[in-house]
């Protein structure tokens, strides 16, 4: 059996203080929502790092992160970032996807998210089914790990937006080197993970969170085989199905990891996967791990199977929508 954790939108705190140059653009607006408008009471670190010490005493094969550990995009965040994420693990151990507050501004890719490159890129085993992009803004996506039974494959959707818009887009040489990358794992018999920011399907997300191409990328996952959609993105505990060449494959987002404002969102939580090859297929169980109080002990909720899905879980029309999961015995 093979396990992968998940976490999400980390909001690393506290903000760095930025310099005046550094303001000239939308960084403006998060700051302020940041300091004035209550952002910093919803992303707290004490909460971050309970969960974190929750989870360092799970056993677990890999961990994914799925975008938005900073919040406005200062090069200051991301050196902040660094020494967070190698206490998590090694480059091999933990996986990350960028979101759209990792690229809330365009920045130099040294500056910015290229300060987290070991963790983004294929591991030697993996670039033998990559087929990556080259050119800028984001090279070496879609990456491939291969860690036990699953491959995993990492997606950049987060680029810089205008004001009061946090959509995502892959582009379509991403999404071909995406479809590509599907090819090449096809009968390789491992579970194949997808990881990426913005909620994956048509309608998971509201119009300008959402992503741009979601009907091209769901067109792909139709066509190719897939067991596994990771998202964050809507700091949600959320459940959907989309319907593949094979039956429907699960599509799970996630709180945020540092969420300690229940009336705002579902408290912080991380996941784990569980891969098993069954009879007819691989059988997949989520372990939901939740906080139930801010900054408080972490809770265990009933595991999920959720694949094989049985008909109630996965509709004819699986891309219709998500349905939340329950947190702490309530929905989220």
């Amino acid at each position: 059996m093979t396990t992968i954790a998940h976490l999400s939108d980390v909001h690393l705190a506290p903000l760095p203080w930025p310099g005046i140059t550094q303001m000239f653009n939308q960084r403006v607006l998060g700051f302020l929502n940041w300091h004035v408008f209550g952002r910093k009471e919803h992303h707290r670190r004490d909460m971050l790092e309970v969960l974190v010490a929750d989870l360092k005493q799970r056993s677990f094969d890999h961990l994914a992160i799925t975008g938005d550990i900073v919040n406005i995009a200062l090069p200051q965040e991301f050196a902040q970032a660094v020494p967070w994420l190698a206490q998590l693990g090694r480059p091999e151990d933990l996986s990350i996807v960028p979101g759209n507050h990792d690229a809330y501004t365009a920045i130099s890719m040294r500056k910015g998210i290229g300060t987290w490159t070991p963790y983004m890129r294929s591991t030697a085993a993996g670039a033998a089914y990559a087929r990556s992009l080259t050119t800028e803004p984001y090279t070496g996506f879609p990456f491939v790990r291969l860690v036990g039974d699953v491959a995993l494959v990492g997606l950049a959707s987060g680029i810089p937006t205008r004001p009061f818009a946090a959509y995502g887009t892959l582009g379509s040489a991403q999404r071909a080197a995406f479809e590509d990358t599907l090819i090449a794992l096809s009968g390789t018999g491992r579970a194949i993970v997808v990881l990426i920011h913005h909620p994956p399907l048509p309608g998971l997300a509201a119009p300008m969170r959402d992503l741009t191409d979601g009907e091209e990328f769901a067109a792909i996952l139709s066509r190719r085989e897939v067991h596994l959609v990771l998202h964050g993105h809507n700091h949600r505990n959320e459940l959907a199905y989309g319907a593949g060449p094979h039956g429907a494959y699960p599509v799970v987002g996630i709180a945020s990891a540092s969420m300690a404002v229940p009336t705002h969102a579902p408290l912080a939580q991380y996941n784990c996967y569980d891969f098993a090859r069954g009879a007819d297929g691989w059988e997949i169980t989520m372990r939901e791990f939740a906080a139930q109080a801010p900054g408080g002990a972490i809770k265990a909720l009933p595991p999920r199977l959720l694949a094989p899905a049985d008909a109630s879980a996965a509709p004819a029309e699986a891309t219709a929508g998500a349905s939340d999961l329950a947190v702490g015995g309530k929905a989220a």
